[in-house]
Parts: structure tokens; sequence; C-alpha cells
């Protein structure tokens, strides 16, 4: 029996990676040599692309700077006007209201039930004495 010849084929591949704004200096080589002057305007586009993205991070950092400074001022502003707000409803005889818009959080719910159970407390003394003055 006569052998057929074998034939094999390969196959040759690579990959060429690289990080950073700029190629390697010998593929802007072959840039340069594809079309010359190509590789001067990469490295010119990606100056400019360094200093785009700088001028926008100095942006955002002055921009949160500002919000930093004007944040406890505005805070100060809200605050006041809550406790201005409590005075003036205390003033007016919604002591409840008034209290819970003075007192810190932590401390509304325990004024708010004093408050609560004392005005309950005259009114059912309010309602014995009524109740006595009739019986009697």
């Amino acid at each position: 029996m006569a052998r057929l010849p074998q034939q094999a084929m390969v196959r040759v591949s690579g990959q060429y990676s690289f990080a950073g704004p700029l190629p390697p200096p010998e593929v802007l080589e072959k840039y340069n040599q594809a079309m010359p002057g190509l590789a001067e305007r990469i490295i010119k586009m990606a100056e400019q692309q360094a200093t785009h993205r700088q001028l926008l991070e100095r942006a955002v950092v002055e921009s949160n700077a500002s919000v930093q400074k004007v944040g406890p001022y505005l805070g100060f502003v809200v605050a006041m006007t809550a406790v201005v707000g409590g005075i003036v409803l205390v003033l007016h005889g919604k002591d409840g209201y008034g209290l819970a818009a003075i007192t810190p959080r932590w401390l509304r719910w325990p004024v708010c039930s004093f408050m609560a159970t004392g005005s309950n407390v005259k009114n059912l003394m309010k309602k014995h004495r009524t109740w006595h003055s009739q019986g009697s």
C-alpha cells in the first residue's frame, strides 16, 4: 500500500498589548513608517488628553472644596430655622410641636411623651375637680 503524504497546517498568532497613554517606541516607529509624522500626532494627542483630564480633576476638587465650606453654613441656617420655628410654636401654645422642633432627635420622644402625659394629667385633674364639685 502506498502511503499518502501528511500535510500539517500550523497557525501562529501573537498578541501585543501595552498600558498607558502612549504605545512603546517600537510601535510609534512603525506608525511613523506607515505615515510620516503620525507618532508626533499621537504624542500630541496624549498630551492634550492629559491636560484635559487634569483640568477636569482640578474643577472637581475645587467644587468639592466649596461644597464642604458652604455645607456647614447651610446646616446652621436650617438648624436655626427649626429652633426659631419651634420657639414660635411654643409661644403660640403648641408646646408639643414646638419642643419637637427644638429638641434633638434622640430627646424628642421622651419630651413629647412627658408633655402629652402632663397635659393628660391636667385634663384628668380638671375632670376630677368638676366631678367632685358636682357631687357635693
